[in-house]
C-alpha cells in the first residue's frame, strides 16, 4: 500500500509517501501528520479537513491584462482566458489593418501607371476601385473603435 501524509493543522500534504504494510504505518507517520491511502502530491492536492477528503488544489490565477481576464473553469481545475473588449477590438482592428495593407499594396502599380501616364483613365479607374475596396474596411474600423461593449462589438459581426 502507498500512503501520503498531510498536516493535521491545515491539511497540506507533506510531499513524501510511505509504501509498506499498514502495521508499519504508525511508526513511519511524521509527528503532527496523518496518513491517507493513495498518492497525493502537495502541488496538486490539499486535504480538506472539513470534508475529510483530499481535494484538488485551485491553481493560482494568472494576472489579468488590458486584453485578457481569467475565469476559473466550471470544474475549478484551470483558469480560462477571456478577451476584454479592448483585446477584441485590437484583434479586429489588426485583422482589418492587414486587409487594408494588402489592398493598398495592390495600388503600387496603378500609382506608377498614373504617374507615368497622367490622366490615364484605366489607371484612374483602378485607383478608384482600390479606394472603394478600402472604404468599407475603414468604416468597419471606425465602428469597432466606437463599440462600447461586447454586445455592440458582437453586433458588428465578423
Amino acid at each position: 500500500m502507498t500512503y501520503s501524509f498531510y498536516r493535521e493543522s491545515d491539511g497540506e500534504f507533506a510531499g513524501h509517501r510511505f509504501m509498506g504494510p499498514e502495521q508499519a504505518l504508525e511508526a513511519n507517520t511524521p509527528a503532527g501528520h496523518r496518513a491517507i491511502e493513495g498518492e497525493y502530491g502537495p502541488d496538486l492536492w490539499v486535504f480538506d479537513l472539513d470534508a475529510g477528503m483530499p481535494v484538488r488544489r485551485t491553481p493560482p490565477r494568472p494576472q489579468d491584462t488590458d486584453e485578457i481576464t481569467w475565469q476559473l473553469s466550471e470544474g475549478g481545475r484551470r483558469w480560462l482566458p477571456s478577451m476584454t473588449l479592448l483585446g477584441r477590438k485590437r484583434q479586429a482592428v489588426a485583422a482589418l489593418q492587414d486587409q487594408v495593407k494588402q489592398i493598398e499594396g495592390s495600388a503600387d502599380r496603378a500609382v506608377r501607371e498614373l504617374v507615368l501616364a497622367t490622366g490615364s483613365a484605366p489607371a484612374a479607374a483602378r485607383m478608384q476601385a482600390i479606394e472603394e475596396a478600402i472604404a468599407p474596411l475603414r468604416a468597419r474600423l471606425a465602428a469597432i473603435n466606437a463599440a462600447g461593449s461586447h454586445e455592440e462589438l458582437d453586433a458588428l459581426g465578423d
